[in-house]
């Protein structure tokens, strides 16, 4: 459960990251307001001003408050046991079965190990497909995957979507099979890679 652990620290660290630099954005907005008031009141600049700061102070505000944020929460694991994922297994009675399998599997040559830069981790095993992520994490048996596709909403939002062999969908937000299309190919060849358009 070690890679699992790591990857949910990364995404606590980042959506807490997220959280300080979307406070410091709205300090940062509301504290220009009054500022550029009181430095362009009566100039005819105020209304420019007023424009760019409203875009570009709580932009300053929203990346200094995630670097703080990184610096602040530096998380290193967290525990398996306490996690959104666990009480999901435990609640569909597959936990300990997933703990054995994971253990045995994570190492093997078939096993795929991704994690992007917005915080979001994929695991592949030959039992498992995991999607990593402190708030919304998702699960389903390799085995039952027909398909992997990046899809478009009728909102253009792209997400990935697993088609079952028992015609269900799985819907995974803010993450792309493009970074790992080829690993899949290569070991898990029975699994179809798509592209397609599904209405909401």
């Amino acid at each position: 459960m070690e890679y699992i652990e790591e990857v949910l620290a990364k995404c606590k660290k980042d959506d807490k990251s997220t959280v300080v630099g979307t406070i410091l954005a709205g300090v940062f907005f509301f504290g220009m307001i009054p500022i550029v008031i009181i430095f362009f009141n009566g100039s005819k600049l105020l209304g420019l001003m007023l424009f760019l700061g409203a875009f570009l102070i709580p932009t300053i505000g929203f990346l200094l408050g995630t670097r703080l944020g990184k610096i602040l929460f530096n998380l290193k694991k967290v525990k398996f046991n306490k996690t959104k994922l666990y009480k999901k297994l435990e609640k569909k009675g597959y936990l300990n079965e997933f703990i054995d399998t994971i253990n045995k599997e994570i190492n093997n040559e078939s096993t795929i190990k991704y994690y992007d830069e917005n915080g979001h981790g994929l695991l592949i095993t030959e039992t498992w497909f995991v999607f990593i992520d402190s708030l919304y994490p998702k699960f389903v048996r390799t085995s039952e995957i027909l398909k992997i596709s990046d899809e478009i909403s009728n909102k253009s939002k792209q997400f990935m979507c697993l088609e079952l062999k028992n015609n269900k969908y799985i819907r995974i937000d803010h993450l792309s099979c493009d970074e790992i299309e080829r690993e899949i190919k290569i070991k898990y060849p029975n699994i179809e890679i798509g592209r397609g358009i599904i209405e909401e």
